[in-house]
C-alpha cells in the first residue's frame, strides 16, 4: 500500500506545488506594488538625479535658456543703440520686437521666469 500512497503523492503534489508557486507569485507582487508606492519619492529623486548627470554633457538646457532670454538683451542693445546714434527706428524696431513677443508668446513672462529658476535649479511648478 505504501507503493500507492507514493503514487498519489507523486500525482498531487505538482499540482499542489503549482498552486502554491501561483499564490506565492501573487504576494511578491502585490508587495512590490506597495514597495513602489512607498518609494515614489525616492523613484522621483532618483530621477532627477539621473537627468542631472545625463545633462552634464548636453547643451540642451543651455540652448533653451539663450533662447528664451536672448530678446531682452538684444531690447537693451536696441535701445541704447538708438540713443547712441539718434536714430528712433531703432527703438521702434525694439518696440515692434516686444509686440511681437507678447502675440507670439502670450505668457513670455512666466516662461522667462521658469527658464530662469531652471537655470539655477529650483523648480517652479510642481504637479
Amino acid at each position: 500500500m505504501k507503493w500507492l500512497a507514493d503514487i498519489a503523492s507523486g500525482l498531487v503534489s505538482p499540482i499542489t506545488n503549482h498552486f502554491t508557486t501561483k499564490s506565492n507569485n501573487k504576494t511578491k507582487v502585490k508587495q512590490q506594488q506597495i514597495q513602489r508606492l512607498m518609494n515614489a519619492d525616492d523613484k522621483e529623486a532618483e530621477w532627477e538625479a539621473i537627468q542631472a548627470e545625463s545633462g552634464n554633457n548636453s547643451w540642451k538646457d543651455e540652448w533653451i535658456t539663450l533662447i528664451i532670454t536672448l530678446p531682452i538683451p538684444v531690447i537693451f542693445i536696441s535701445v541704447i543703440l538708438s540713443v547712441l546714434f539718434e536714430n528712433p527706428l531703432i527703438a521702434d524696431a525694439a518696440k515692434a520686437g516686444v509686440t511681437a513677443i507678447k502675440e507670439l508668446v502670450p505668457n513670455y513672462a512666466e516662461l522667462l521666469y521658469i527658464v530662469c529658476l531652471a537655470a539655477i535649479g529650483i523648480k517652479a511648478l510642481k504637479k
